[in-house]
């Protein structure tokens, strides 16, 4: 996919937003998840739990999730484009190999949520909380985090081309063998990162040199200490 660049000629890394359909003052048709009789759905806005034992992909186009519980689901293999998803609940919810297009998440929680192998574009998370999400192996251009939760992350071998976490909680994530190109740290907590190596090319806070070099120093052996006394 080509880069876009700005009146500056910089590449414009801010994701797009989901392109939802125009609509009467009432809004998108709304239907509740556990109604669904299949994973294919368009033009609407979900709300509600998915029926005891769904288990297939879940194909999203210009769809709101709003209030949406799919805690434990499993979606593998999904596809969605241009959906917004505001204050719902995927904790757990198995959505490996997964491809996200225009996806936008708000004060929704993700805590477990599998993403491993997924692919993403244009994808922007606020507020959210993402304890343990297992993005091992993704692959993604222009993805925003936003005051979001993401201890204990597992971002291993995952591939970031245009991301910015800011103001983030990174707690022991682990980043061990990402690839990042044109990624930012601003704002966002790195205590206990465990292969921060890896983390390069990468833009980072004057305040968070300090902790960034600690870990570092520390994948190479090198210890600061006092000289021995004779």
């Amino acid at each position: 996919m080509a880069r876009r660049a700005g009146r500056s000629g910089a590449v414009d890394d801010r994701p797009l937003p989901p392109r939802l359909p125009s609509v009467p003052p009432s809004g998108l048709q709304r239907l509740d998840l556990a109604d669904v009789a299949d994973g294919d759905l368009s033009e609407v806005e979900l709300t509600g739990s998915l029926p005891d034992g769904f288990d297939e992909p879940l194909h999203l186009r210009e769809v709101r999730l709003t209030g949406a519980s799919l805690v434990g689901a499993r979606l593998e293999a999904s596809r969605w484009i241009d959906v917004e998803v505001a204050s719902c609940d995927l904790s757990g919810a198995d959505l490996q190999q997964s491809a996200l297009t225009r996806v936008s998440f708000r004060d929704t929680r993700l805590s477990g949520c599998q993403f491993a192998g997924s692919r993403w574009h244009d994808v922007r998370f606020e507020e959210c909380r993402l304890e343990t999400v297992n993005l091992a192996m993704a692959v993604s251009q222009r993805v925003r985090f936003e005051r979001c939760r993401m201890a204990g992350a597992d971002l291993r071998s995952a591939a970031f081309e245009g991301v910015a976490w800011w103001d983030c909680d990174l707690t022991d994530a682990e980043c061990t063998h990402v690839k990042l190109a044109r990624a930012q740290l601003h704002g966002s907590t790195i205590t206990g990162l465990r292969g921060a190596s890896s983390l390069r090319p990468v833009s980072v806070d004057a305040e968070q040199f300090a902790a960034l070099a600690d870990h570092l120093l520390a994948e190479l052996g090198i210890e600061v200490t006092s000289r021995p006394v004779d």
